[in-house]
């Protein structure tokens, strides 16, 4: 289950990361005096409700909640009304006009939010996570992201991934987009419960995010994303 609050995760951010994860069911995102419910469909962005709006209304009204909590929650579902509204659509051109304002002092601290539509190898990049998750025992996570932490495309999870994956995703960008000098690429995180390893991708501004068990060998964990870092910049060069 996703839960969190939105000063670890800016709400632009959080309505994606169902899309990215193809993810079906309710996203429920409550401030002390008012609350949204946005129902999503294999990744898709159906309807959208809060208060007495609906549809597009509502994603103009959320975009600029600084504080509250969310929660998702799977295959929870809604009978969206007959508008013909592409939420989608509607998402992408929010979050894009975000991108375009000013950017203020307290801007730049958040990294800019990009939302891109996913590319032709996208299927191919993912059969590569499959693939690595499958042959790899250390791996229990591995996905391409967007640098405000977005999923691009993500490899089959395992039943025991870390529950803090979902919102550690935006943490482990911010700390890789604010890397003072050109062109990082590779960061590895060692902590009590393992190792995230990241590889970056600077012509289209995205990485590779690894998460091994604790207790991996930090040789062969390294040898194998690079391996499969390689693979992919193949793909994004094709």
């Amino acid at each position: 289950m996703l839960r969190g609050s939105l000063t670890d995760l800016a709400i632009v951010d959080l309505v994606q990361i169902p899309l990215g994860n193809q993810k079906t069911g309710e996203l429920l995102i409550a401030t002390e005096d008012q609350d949204a419910r946005l129902y999503y469909v294999d990744g898709k962005l159906i309807h959208a409700t809060s208060g007495d709006r609906d549809g597009p209304e509502v994603l103009d009204a959320i975009v600029s909640w600084t504080e509250g909590e969310f929660e998702f929650r799977a295959d929870v579902l809604a009978d969206p009304p007959e508008s013909g509204d592409d939420l989608n659509a509607k998402l992408f051109s929010t979050v894009e006009n975000l991108n375009s304002r000013p950017v203020s002092a307290a801007d730049n601290l958040r990294v800019k939010v990009f939302v891109r539509p996913a590319g032709g190898n996208t299927e191919k990049i993912r059969k590569l996570l499959y693939n690595f998750l499958s042959a790899n025992d250390f791996a229990i996570h591995a996905c391409l992201l967007y640098v405000d932490g977005t999923m691009a495309v993500c490899g089959a999870e395992r039943a025991d991934t870390p529950p803090w994956l979902e919102s550690i995703r935006s943490s482990v960008m911010y700390a890789v987009t604010g890397y003072p000098r050109k062109n990082l690429n590779r960061v590895l995180f060692e902590d009590e419960e393992g190792t995230l390893v990241v590889t970056c991708y600077p012509e289209d501004q995205s990485a590779l995010l690894v998460a091994a068990k604790k207790g991996a060998t930090l040789g062969a964990v390294s040898i194998a994303v690079d391996r499969l870092a390689r693979e992919i910049s193949r793909f994004k060069q094709s």
